[in-house]
């Protein structure tokens, strides 16, 4: 069940990615950037995170600091 499950996943998320994928060609890496800026520009959650910092360890590990 658990690998099913897993599977649908990543069937759902290489669709989304076509989908952007579809909509976003022709399109500049600018256009894409400020097209992803005005999406994320009321958002909540980035708007919590947008300006933490990740930094990775030696040990590969990642952290996030404030």
């Amino acid at each position: 069940m658990k690998n099913d499950t897993c599977i649908k996943a990543v069937e759902m998320m290489r669709s989304i990615r076509d989908q952007i994928a579809y909509e976003e060609k022709g399109r500049s890496w600018e256009e894409r950037q400020e097209k992803r800026r005005r999406e994320l520009q009321d958002d909540l959650l980035w708007k919590r995170f947008k300006d933490r910092l990740v930094s990775q360890s030696p040990s590969g590990t990642f952290t996030a600091e404030r």
